[in-house]
């Protein structure tokens, strides 16, 4: 009899310790929550950026400078770090429009720990896109092809190549999916998680790999 009070006794016990910490873990959220939204609306404001209604859940890194400019579409879903969205990537949303390069993000666009950097050209996401966790959408090389010019820090800047990118209406990107500077995705098209797209994918088709090619066509509804 004693052994089954012990038992009872701890099992009460863990249900008061798992039920106290529910209690804590909902208020440091909603404080939590309240902080990220403030933080949020300063960066948006802060940086110029244009944007209509939104829902945003942690704290996304945002940059616009030497005439970079970004702009949000109506109801955009952006996830920031494990807490927003457990995929597996704990970053917040990187998002950097400068010399020149604008973000252009269309309507209903969901996205989690996403990057995308808009150097000197434009990315443009269209409508009911979904970018899945970790994708990186990049403008530029980031440095020269030519060896011998990157060893000049000056030189190399100057010589750096850019491209711009677009995303078209209803596609879904996978995570952890690189997309390089140039590249076009077409229309409800579907590019495989870990891809690497380097050159233009067509509409309505389903693309994968590292370099990124057609997979198949989607020919009707799934």
């Amino acid at each position: 009899m004693k052994n089954v009070s012990i038992g009872r006794h701890v099992d009460i016990s863990k249900k008061k310790i798992q039920k106290a910490y529910k209690i804590i873990h909902g208020i440091k959220y909603k404080i939590s929550r309240l902080i990220d939204i403030v933080h949020t609306k300063l960066r948006l404001w802060g940086n110029g950026v244009q944007c209509k209604s939104y829902r945003i859940v942690g704290i996304p890194y945002i940059e616009t400078s030497k005439g970079g400019k970004i702009v949000f579409g109506n109801n955009l879903d952006m996830n920031n770090g494990m807490m927003a969205n457990q995929i597996g990537f704990n970053t917040p949303c990187t998002l950097r429009a400068e010399n020149g390069g604008s973000i252009i993000i269309g309507e209903n666009v969901g996205m989690s720990q996403t990057t995308l950097v808009a150097k000197g050209a434009n990315i443009t996401i269209g409508n009911n896109v979904k970018l899945g966790g970790g994708v990186k959408i990049y403008t530029t090389d980031f440095h020269c092809l030519d060896y011998m010019k990157r060893r000049e820090p000056e030189v190399d800047m100057t010589k750096r190549q850019y491209a711009p990118v677009t995303v078209g209406d209803d596609c879904f990107i996978g995570a952890g999916v690189i997309i390089l500077k140039g590249v076009k995705i077409g229309d409800r098209s579907i590019v495989g998680a870990g891809s690497v797209v380097t050159k233009d994918i067509p509409a309505d088709c389903i693309a994968g790999g590292n370099p990124c090619k057609v997979i198949k066509q989607i020919e009707g509804q799934y």
